[in-house]
């Protein structure tokens, strides 16, 4: 058994790939084809260091991965873990997506759409990317009606619409968090009030961890 795992962060404007030792798990059967199935993780540069984020997103795809790809009798399953802001960085300047291969069918899992991308531009992007191979892109936490947070949908034409109206909410969320945690501590300040905020002088910061 191989295991191998790809971990990614920015480096000046572009990012940088290592390898680090857990992660790739390879099984075979005969007649069977072969596909990739990629669990990704990211984590934002201004998330707290010690936070759990990463280990609950990868808990959760192994726990709950579609039975079709768990029962496939051939594949490799890669676990992506990418230190990056998705705001700040686009998909040309993150070097990890060099490293999911091609040449078989992909499967790529995520817990949420956002994980893989915030920008909404790039949704279709990323999804035909997978879809070329065979494969697609698959996450949960689509905020639909037809579907339930914990359904696993995949993200292709027909979801690309609600997809990136999702993103734009959590976007739209993010800004509104920056400009509150910035104006409540200035009020109390005025008023002589007690807060617990304190003033974030620089909203971006706060929107890049998005």
């Amino acid at each position: 058994m191989l295991r191998l795992a790809l971990t990614s962060k920015p480096i000046g404007n572009r990012s940088e790939t290592s390898v680090n030792g857990l992660g790739l798990v390879k099984a075979s059967t005969e007649n069977v084809q072969h596909v990739t199935i990629v669990l990704f993780v990211r984590r934002s540069r201004n998330d707290a260091y010690h936070s759990t984020s990463q280990l609950r997103q990868l808990c959760t795809m192994i726990e709950t991965m579609p039975e079709f790809l768990r029962d496939h009798g051939n594949s490799t399953v890669l676990i992506l873990h990418e230190l990056c802001s998705s705001s700040a960085h686009p998909m040309s300047d993150r070097r990890i997506f060099n490293f999911i291969p091609d040449e078989d069918p992909v499967w790529l899992l995520t817990t949420n759409p956002d994980r893989l991308t915030r920008r909404r531009e790039e949704v279709l992007s990323l999804a035909q990317m997978f879809s070329a191979t065979g494969g697609g892109w698959l996450t949960t936490g689509i905020q639909d009606n037809d579907s339930q947070v914990s359904d696993w949908v995949p993200v292709d034409e027909a979801s690309a619409s609600i997809v990136q109206r999702q993103l734009e909410d959590g976007r739209r969320r993010a800004l509104i968090c920056a400009k509150n945690n910035f104006l409540i501590p200035l009020l109390c300040q005025n008023t002589g009030a007690q807060g617990a905020f304190m003033p974030m002088t620089n909203q971006r910061q706060f929107a890049d961890k998005w």
